[in-house]
């Protein structure tokens, strides 16, 4: 069942390394995900969280990309994992897909949490894969973003399924849209 209340998702963008990608671009094109994500919720909520229940109008992302070495300490005090990682999300709350309470009031934004991007993975993984490093940011983006909404796909076959399957969909809709 579709939401009738729209809401809308921001992000905000950090960029802590020298890159070949400007800031404020980089944060347009992820704004262009946050409005896919709005209207996949707006048309068919196949995102599995019920934001209409939740309240706010508005929820935001922070985004930070990150040196392989900061990485390396969040993945090492958070996950217990002495090395880096592509991306990490840090949720505030625990999971939106089951989410029962009320969140934040409406009208006022809500943080839904925090995501940090490996800048040098992104460019390794992105010359692996024959693609430029905004799309590898980009794709990056969208799962972090879905941990944030409660997707995990460490827990399970089919969570990681549901979660990847997801991730295509939003990215594929993104590509639309250039």
């Amino acid at each position: 069942m579709p939401n009738n209340n729209l809401k809308t998702f921001e992000t905000t963008v950090n960029i802590d390394v020298p890159t070949i990608i400007e800031e404020e671009h980089l944060a347009k094109v992820l704004q262009k995900v946050c409005q896919v994500i709005t209207e996949l919720l707006q048309k068919e909520n196949s995102i599995e969280v019920d934001f209409d229940r939740l309240g706010p109008d508005v929820y935001i992302f922070n985004l930070s990309i990150i040196t392989n070495d900061q990485m390396r300490e969040l993945n090492n005090q958070y996950r217990q994992k002495d090395k880096s990682t592509d991306v990490l999300s840090f949720p505030i709350h625990e999971n939106l897909r089951e989410e029962q309470q009320i969140i934040s009031a409406p009208g006022a934004p809500c943080l839904l949490g925090d995501i940090f991007i490996c800048y040098d993975i992104a460019v390794k993984q992105a010359n692996e894969n024959g693609i430029d490093v905004e799309t590898e940011l980009v794709e990056l983006f969208i799962h972090g973003v879905l941990h944030l909404f409660g997707y995990d796909h460490e827990i399970s076959k089919t969570e990681a399924d549901i979660m990847y399957q997801l991730e295509e969909k939003i990215f594929n809709v993104f590509k639309e849209k250039l």
